[in-house]
């Protein structure tokens, strides 16, 4: 049951490969496309760099380096600076008693839930649009 899967998703990890195997003709792209239905509606199907064009898989390797550099980059460098900073006051803001925020109400969990959310909102607003500003600067 999984094995076409994982053909599909190891020739997906090789970039050049599955370019190759999606300009095959004949029995063997008809398998390719039994064992891979969305084969034939893939959009991007012809976007990479094919082993007979200049440059062989140089290109494709080359752009995959680069995303994968700079989203390490760009994980490591958010979880040190921008996550692991608030795990601490969060801590304590889920620790207070804020039960009797809203006085004749017993209100439990909820106020901690919204202080803790409205702290970590505009910090995963920031770590969700700062892969842009990591792209401009890579």
């Amino acid at each position: 049951f999984a094995l076409p899967s994982l053909i599909v998703l190891l020739a997906n990890c090789v970039p050049c490969v599955s370019s190759h195997v999606r300009s095959w003709r004949g029995p063997l792209k008809s398998l390719a496309d039994l064992l891979e239905p969305l084969n034939r509606l893939y959009v991007g199907r012809d976007v990479h760099v094919r082993d007979g064009d200049a440059g062989g898989c140089g290109p494709v390797l080359e752009y995959d380096i680069f995303w994968f550099t700079l989203l390490c980059f760009k994980l490591s460098f958010s979880y040190a600076f921008q996550l692991r900073p608030l795990v601490r006051p969060t801590r304590d803001a889920w620790t207070l008693d804020l039960s009797s925020w809203w006085p004749g109400h017993d209100l439990g969990a909820v106020p901690n839930v919204i202080v803790v959310a409205l702290h970590w909102a505009p910090v995963v607003l920031m770590y969700l649009l700062d892969l842009q500003i990591w792209f401009i600067l890579w």
